[in-house]
C-alpha cells in the first residue's frame, strides 16, 4: 500500500530545509517558488553513503539533461540528528518534481513558496502543508480526551484504561470499522490518536472497541490479520481525505471486486476453505473479470484458471473509492478482512 501514514506526513512537514547554507524562508525570496528533491524522507529507501552520492550525482545529472538549474541543498531532522544532500530546483512543474521523486525512490517531495512548505506525495496524489516561518511547527492533537473520555462519549461505555498509552490525550472516535471481534464476531469501532513521544518524534497511535465485549485492544495486542486490517483501514481514512482535498476532476470512481475461486483437483488451492481473488481496476468489475478470462492482463493466471465468477455481496458496502489511493488501500483492508472471516485470498495489497 502506497497511502503515507499520518506519523511520516509529520515527520516530513518537520524537515527544516536549507539551500547554500540559507534558510529555506530567505532563499524564497530570492529565487521565487522552487522544489527540493531527495530531502529527508523518513518513508524512502535507506541507502549507504556511497549509495547516496551516486544517486546524487544521478539526479544531478539528470535535472541537467532536462535543462533545470539547481542549487545545493539540505533536508534535516529538526534535531540535526538525521540529514541528506539534496537540490533546489526552480521553474520544475509538479507533475516533472513527483516523477522524479519515484524515478529515486521518493516517497514525497518538497515545494517551497512565499508562505508555505508543502510536501506532495510522489506515489500517491496527497498534499500536507505548514507555514514556511513556522520552522520549529509541531501538530496539534486530535483532541484533548483521553482514551477513556474518547471512548464514553462516543459510544457510551467507561472502559478502564489499562495502558499507559491510552492515558495520552489525543484520542478521537473514528465510527465503526467493518471488522469483527475476536471474541464475539460484533462489528469493532475505531479509534486513533496523535502523540508526541519523549523523544520529541510524534506517533499516530489505533485501537478498536467492542461494545458487546467492554474491551479495547491496541493493534500490537492482536495478531496477524486482525492487526494488519486495523492498519490497513486508518490508511483507507487518510486516503479518502486526501480525496476530499482533490478537484472534482482529479478523482475518478474505483471499484475493488471479489471473484470467488474454484480449484475441482486441490492441487493449487487447499479445498478446506473457500478461496476469492481481490483486485482494484480502472474499469469494471465485469469488464475486468473478462479480461481475466480472456488472458489480458492475466497476473498469476487465478482468475483466468480458477475464476467461477464476481462474488459481489463480498465487495458491497465499501466507503466511496475515489482515487487509484483509497482503491489499493481498501483492497489491502478487504483481503485482511476475508482472511479473518476464513477466506483463502489472492491477489489483495
Amino acid at each position: 500500500m502506497d497511502t503515507t501514514p499520518e506519523s511520516l506526513r509529520i515527520a516530513y512537514l518537520r524537515t527544516v530545509v536549507t539551500v547554500e547554507g540559507r534558510p529555506a524562508a530567505e532563499v524564497v525570496r530570492d529565487l521565487g517558488t522552487f522544489w527540493v528533491l531527495t530531502a529527508w524522507n523518513p518513508g524512502s529507501e535507506l541507502f549507504s553513503d556511497t549509495e547516496n552520492a551516486e544517486r546524487h550525482q544521478a539526479l544531478c545529472a539528470c535535472l541537467d539533461e532536462l535543462g533545470h538549474t539547481c542549487l545545493p541543498a539540505l533536508g534535516a531532522s529538526p534535531d540535526g540528528s538525521w540529514s541528506e544532500e539534496s537540490v533546489a530546483v526552480p521553474g520544475i512543474k509538479s507533475r516533472d518534481a513527483r516523477a522524479l521523486g519515484r524515478q529515486f525512490d521518493q516517497a514525497a517531495v518538497f515545494e517551497v513558496t512565499n508562505g508555505y512548505v508543502r510536501i506532495h506525495g510522489c506515489t500517491d496524489r496527497w498534499m500536507v502543508q505548514r507555514s514556511i516561518r513556522d520552522v520549529d511547527w509541531q501538530p496539534k492533537l486530535l483532541s484533548g480526551r483521553s482514551f477513556r473520555k474518547a471512548v464514553t462519549l462516543g459510544l457510551g461505555l467507561d472502559l478502564l484504561q489499562r495502558q499507559q498509552r491510552l492515558k495520552r490525550p489525543g484520542w478521537v472516535h473514528e465510527g465503526p470499522i467493518p471488522l469483527p471481534c475476536r471474541i464475539c464476531h460484533a462489528q469493532l469501532e475505531f479509534f486513533r490518536a496523535l502523540h508526541r513521544m519523549r523523544s520529541g518524534t510524534w506517533r499516530e497511535l489505533l485501537a478498536v472497541v467492542c461494545i458487546q465485549c467492554e474491551e479495547a485492544w491496541l493493534p500490537d495486542q492482536l495478531r496477524g490479520n486482525h492487526q494488519r486490517a486495523i492498519k490497513a483501514w486508518n490508511l483507507c481514512l487518510l486516503a479518502n481525505r486526501d480525496a476530499d482535498a482533490l478537484k472534482p476532476n482529479q478523482r475518478s470512481e474505483c471499484v475493488c471486486y471479489v471473484a470467488d475461486l474454484d480449484d475441482p483437483t486441490g492441487k493449487r488451492l487447499a479445498r478446506d476453505r473457500r478461496w476469492v481473488y481481490l483486485g482494484e481496476p480502472r474499469k469494471t468489475a465485469t469488464e475486468r473479470y473478462a479480461e481475466h478470462k480472456s488472458n489480458i492482463r492475466a497476473g498469476r493466471g487465478w482468475v483466468r484458471d480458477f475464476g467461477v465468477g464476481l462474488n459481489r455481496e463480498l465487495a458491497r458496502g465499501h466507503p466511496p473509492l475515489r482515487t487509484q489511493s483509497a482503491a489499493r488501500a481498501y483492497e489491502g483492508f478487504l483481503a485482511a478482512r476475508l482472511r479473518v472471516l476464513g477466506y483463502g485470498v489472492k491477489g489483495g495489497h
